[in-house]
């Protein structure tokens, strides 16, 4: 289960495993856009160290548009509503930072890995991909 709440905007998104995602009551689900020159990617960039920046470089030129506000449940469930086509983390996070909007995200279906496409584990896991299943084939193999 997760629940964020947005006070500036009285958004409340919540998830429950196997149930869906609901923002304010209403169910929501990622976009559908296919290819990345239309996506916009919300960057969770944190501290960009090594192959990171040049990873995050090709995004930014590749995507319509890409944006950071440095709050990562948020931006998944931003991604969850369709709000973003992709949400991207580079650095390592702490659970407490993504775990409700992780939910969020994957109820509403998005396909969320690691930067290599593998399962993520929250206690674990330095960097995340998460869009629609069309977009995140895309994404990961232009981050190799």
């Amino acid at each position: 289960m997760g629940v964020v709440f947005d006070p500036s905007t009285k958004r409340l998104y919540t998830a429950e495993k196997g149930k869906g995602s609901f923002l304010n009551n209403e169910k929501i689900s990622v976009a559908q856009t296919r290819e990345i020159a239309d996506a916009m990617v919300y960057i969770d960039a944190g501290k960009i160290e090594g192959n990171d920046k040049k990873r995050l470089d090709k995004i930014q030129e590749a995507a319509y548009r890409t944006r950071d506000f440095g709050l990562g449940s948020l931006g998944l469930c931003y991604l969850a509503q369709g709000g973003y086509d992709a949400y991207i983390c580079t650095a390592q996070t702490k659970v407490v930072d993504i775990a409700a909007g992780t939910i969020i995200a994957a109820e509403a279906k998005a396909k969320i890995t690691d930067k290599k496409g593998k399962p993520i584990n929250l206690f674990e896991t330095t960097g995340i991909i998460a869009s629609n299943e069309v977009l995140h084939k895309k994404m990961l193999k232009l981050l190799e």
